[in-house]
């Protein structure tokens, strides 16, 4: 999972949004990565909830037209999952050996995932081993939500290669683009990675280079949207424009806008703050020193500045999915800056490897 660059098949990286779908390809580089394609459509509202297809045939039709819309060379995908399709979590175990380790994990997964492992696909991977202990992710995906994607990119004409969790690829991106060429500056920071997308806000706190915490939470952007749209009188379309700046708030409103955006704001804020602060009292870690944020939400006014003002002294960067991107001929930097809110994901999983693929 974390071995990205040099001599590697190309893929597809296949982030299917809740509001729209992302499709990206990159070509591996020795100081990093080509962007050879990048590209969305937006999906009707509640075709995807927590994860799971509720409109099939319109989620399937965007994939389709993504896929022959040309520009893509590789036939095999990346997609990922989050919400209630897929629980991940990391685990404390005695240290052992591979073979010991699949029997005993498999054990412990049942004491983590609140549904059957039958109805579930289960992976793993050791991320770290050290005094006698070893930390292991665990993944369990839904099988009838992986059916559902699997049915998805086939028609599509494409090959489903890996699956992944939101918060992984969003850690990849990070790893690709911001820790490889700041390893002795963040290798030694406790960082906190946050996706703010549509439904779905993903957070990952990552120790010493690994990502050892996971949490995805349905406070994110359509929620703010709701509270501008109460707090304005306006529809949800209009609601959603003027939060990502696609439209201007009239003059007579904006002192009303500052104060109902940073009032909708606080839900997504306050859940990040109780997940820095969970894992900090569980894990013993005195503070988090740096957050990375990305996602189509983060295009709201002032919510990096709530960040900063919240996350005790932290400091509250944009991850950039481009930091490490050479540009071609096919995009322009202005381009890429336009897309990099919502390309994390897509950046992580088309950076991922049907070899990175966890230990069954």
């Amino acid at each position: 999972m974390f071995s990205l660059f040099g001599g590697r098949e190309a893929v597809v990286g296949l982030d299917i949004g809740s509001s729209a779908i992302k499709l990206v390809q990159v070509q591996s580089k020795r100081d990093g990565f080509e962007v050879q394609h990048v590209s969305a459509t937006p999906i009707p509202a509640e075709a995807i909830v927590d994860g799971a297809l509720m409109n099939y045939s319109a989620v399937s039709q965007a994939v389709r037209s993504l896929a022959e819309s040309g520009g893509v060379k590789a036939k095999k995908v990346t997609c990922s999952l989050s919400g209630n399709a897929v629980i991940a979590k990391v685990v404390t175990m005695p240290a052992m050996s591979p073979s010991e380790a699949e029997e005993q994990i498999h054990w412990e997964a049942g004491q983590h995932i609140p549904f059957s492992i039958d109805d579930v696909n289960l992976d793993y991977q050791i991320l770290s081993k050290r005094e006698g202990e070893m930390s292991v992710l665990l993944v369990a995906a839904k099988k009838d939500v992986l059916a559902d994607y699997q049915n998805i990119v086939t028609e599509a004409g494409l090959q489903l290669a890996v699956v992944d969790v939101d918060a992984l690829a969003l850690f990849n991106c990070f790893y690709a683009n911001h820790l490889l060429p700041n390893r002795l500056e963040l290798e030694q920071a406790l960082v906190g990675l946050v996706n703010v997308g549509a439904s779905m806000t993903n957070i990952v706190i990552v120790r010493a280079g690994v990502p050892m915490f996971l949490r995805d939470v349905p406070t994110a952007g359509h929620g703010m949207t709701t509270e501008i749209q109460k707090g304005l009188g306006l529809s949800f379309d209009e609601a959603e424009a003027v939060k990502t700046g696609r439209s201007e708030v009239p003059e007579a409103q904006r002192a009303r806008f500052e104060e109902v955006v940073r009032a909708a704001l606080e839900g997504v804020v306050a859940e990040i703050q109780r997940t820095a602060e969970f894992y900090l009292g569980t894990a013993g870690e005195e503070g988090i020193q740096r957050y990375f944020v990305t996602g189509g939400a983060t295009r709201t006014p002032h919510l990096l500045d709530v960040l900063r003002a919240r996350m005790g002294g932290a400091s509250v960067d944009p991850l950039n999915p481009f930091a490490r991107a050479q540009v071609g001929a096919k995009y322009s930097k202005t381009t890429l800056d336009e897309l990099s809110a919502v390309s994390a994901i897509g950046v992580g999983l088309a950076l991922r490897q049907p070899q990175d693929a966890m230990t069954k």
